[in-house]
């Protein structure tokens, strides 16, 4: 999508399939999209069945000293964020603003 600057597809345990496939999504500067739209333009590009099951729009993606996208961190926000939530369902969904930031 040409409002997507970056983005990075990882797995979170689910009770019901082991795994579930999210992703983590950066904006271009300026742009405005929704989780929902995201996918909504996915699914012409994708089967519904590949998409991933969350969308979470951050405002950047921490990188690792390899300077390769942090899954391992990604996948531990999520988790705790399903924690709190108490719904084990898959859905789509924004992140609160300044949930994630770049490392100084």
């Amino acid at each position: 999508h040409p409002a997507v600057e970056s983005i990075c597809v990882y797995g979170v345990a689910d009770e019901r399939w082991g795994e579930r496939v999210e992703a983590a999504v950066v904006l271009r500067a300026g742009a405005e999209l929704t989780a929902r739209e995201l996918a909504d333009f996915g699914r012409g590009e994708l089967g519904g069945y590949k998409l991933p099951k969350t969308i979470r729009i951050l405002p950047a993606i921490l990188l690792t000293t390899g300077n390769k996208p942090d899954r391992r961190r990604l996948k531990a926000e999520a988790e705790a964020q399903d924690g709190q939530s108490g719904d084990d369902r898959a859905r789509l969904e924004a992140a609160p603003a300044g949930a994630l930031g770049r490392p100084a």
